[in-house]
C-alpha cells in the first residue's frame, strides 16, 4: 500500500476515464482509437497483445512530446522494453513505482504468450499484475472493488487503468506532474 499523500492523484484521473464525457477531457482521436482496438471478450491472449501495443503507442507518444526532433525517436525504432525504461526515466515518481511494475509485467506476459505454445506462467504472472493494481496504485481499493472476479475483465480493467493514468500523465493532469 502506497501513503504517500501525492499517491492519490490517481483517483481524479480514473473517476474521469470513467465518465461518459472522458473522450473530451483527452484527445478524441486516441480514445476512440483506444476503443476500436482494445479487444471485448474473454480473450486474454488477445487483451494481452492488443492491450502491449497500446501501451507500447502511448509510452512512444509520451518520449517523442519531449523531443525537439521526433523523428530521431521514429529511426531509433526502439523496443516496448527500451520505451518503457526510457519513460519511466523522464516521468518517474516514486508513488508511480506501481505504474512501471505493471507495465513491465505486461511486458513479461506479452512476451511469454508471444513466444511459448505453452505457457504456464501466464496465471502467475496475471496473478503478479493483479496484486500491483490492488496493493501497489496509489488508488488503493479501486481495482479490487470491481465485482467481476472474471480473469479477462480484470486484466482488461488493468490494462485500461494504465492507458489511462499514462494519457494524464502526458496531459498533466497528474498531480506532481511536471
Amino acid at each position: 500500500m502506497v501513503d504517500n499523500q501525492e499517491a492519490l492523484i490517481g483517483v481524479v484521473m480514473i473517476t474521469m476515464a470513467k465518465t461518459n464525457d472522458f473522450s473530451m477531457k483527452f484527445n478524441n482521436k486516441e480514445y476512440v482509437r483506444f476503443r476500436k482496438y482494445f479487444p471485448p471478450g474473454d480473450d486474454v491472449t488477445l487483451i494481452v497483445l492488443k492491450g502491449h501495443l497500446l501501451i507500447e503507442e502511448n509510452l512512444y507518444v509520451m518520449i517523442a512530446e519531449k523531443f525537439e526532433r521526433p523523428l530521431c525517436l521514429k529511426k531509433a525504432q526502439l523496443s516496448y522494453s527500451k520505451l518503457k525504461w526510457i519513460a519511466e526515466g523522464l516521468f518517474y515518481k516514486p508513488f508511480e513505482k506501481w505504474l512501471w511494475n505493471a507495465i513491465n509485467i505486461i511486458n513479461q506476459t506479452r512476451n511469454e504468450l508471444a513466444h511459448k505454445l505453452d505457457t504456464p506462467k501466464l496465471q502467475q504472472q496475471l496473478d503478479e499484475l493483479f496484486q500491483v493494481m490492488e496493493n501497489d496504485c496509489p488508488i488503493n481499493g479501486f481495482f479490487t472493488h470491481s465485482k467481476s472476479k472474471n480473469m479477462a475483465e480484470l486484466l482488461r480493467r488493468a490494462i485500461s487503468d494504465i492507458i489511462f493514468y499514462l494519457w494524464a500523465m502526458r496531459k498533466d493532469k497528474v498531480i506532481g506532474n511536471t
